[in-house]
């Protein structure tokens, strides 16, 4: 019996990790922006996302490790940017998450998933 749970439970966490994949590899390096911005808004794009956001991320978590999950995943919601790092084809594993309020560059969120 629980060789039978263990087989069931493998088989739905595959199947969410390959869901998981497939959304995300429609996003990435896609960036949504549906706000306006006034003209003291830090950060007003992707690029400037990146290059505010690179430097936090290596400073925390190392500069090789980083660089090793582009491309990103960027998003914008509700004045927040959100940007996540992507694995390589066939890899299982967590990446970054960062989240960055766009108008004053405060991070609200940031952690690596396992």
């Amino acid at each position: 019996m629980k060789m039978l749970v263990a087989i069931l439970f493998s088989s739905i966490l595959i199947s969410l990790l390959i869901f998981k994949k497939e959304n995300y590899s429609s996003l990435i390096n896609k960036s949504i922006i549906t706000e306006n911005y006034s003209s003291d808004t830090l950060i007003k794009n992707k690029q400037a996302l990146i290059k505010y956001a690179e430097p936090i991320l290596f400073k925390t978590y190392s500069k090789e490790k980083i660089l090793g999950e582009k491309p990103y995943v960027i998003s914008l919601k509700k004045g927040i940017w959100i940007m996540e790092g992507t694995l390589p084809d066939g890899y299982l594993g967590g990446t970054f998450h960062i989240e960055i309020k766009a108008n004053d560059g405060n991070v609200i969120r940031i952690i690596h998933y396992k």
